[in-house]
């Protein structure tokens, strides 16, 4: 995706990553061939620069893996698009997409967050099977569970009716 104007749209993680990647290496060239011609660049404001490389080490630190970087790393150039498409049936909104691509959630409980209405706009299958799409395009760091209990779900109602009523 080219970007021709970053004021205008949403961007995905990857394609802020990518601009910020861009615009570094642009510069580097720049200052190489003023460095050339024995001239002088204007500076660019050291928070500038500190903002690039903090997003930059937040989108792809290693030890708290985001879907840019780590071991599940995937290649959005290829990944969204498809995405995109296996996902298309479902019809979901451009927002969705893009938080679906930026987040990985690998749960249907993380889904609920990401997508407006989830449980009523789906059933339990096709819950499941957008998880799984989400999971075999973008990869993930644990493997998708659908084995929520009632028992579970009660337990966890009760905990959440205990904190709510004072009671521990």
């Amino acid at each position: 995706m080219r970007i021709v104007d970053t004021g205008t749209a949403q961007l995905s993680n990857a394609e802020v990553l990518s601009r910020i990647r861009d615009l570094r290496s642009r510069w580097k060239e720049r200052e190489a061939q003023a460095r050339e011609r024995n001239s002088s660049l204007r500076s660019r404001p050291g928070n500038l620069i500190s903002v690039m490389e903090n997003v930059e080490h937040r989108l792809t630190r290693p030890e708290a893996p985001t879907p840019l970087a780590g071991p599940t790393a995937y290649n959005p150039a290829t990944a969204i698009p498809m995405l995109c498409q296996r996902l298309k049936p479902y019809r979901l909104t451009k927002p969705e997409l893009l938080q679906i691509s930026n987040l990985r959630p690998w749960k249907i409980t993380h889904m609920t967050l990401v997508i407006e209405d989830f449980e009523a706009r789906f059933s339990e299958e096709q819950q499941r099977e957008i998880v799984m799409v989400v999971y075999e395009v973008l990869g993930g760091t644990e493997y998708p569970k659908f084995e929520e209990s009632e028992e579970m779900e009660e337990t966890e109602a009760e905990q959440v009716n205990g904190i709510t009523n004072g009671v521990t």
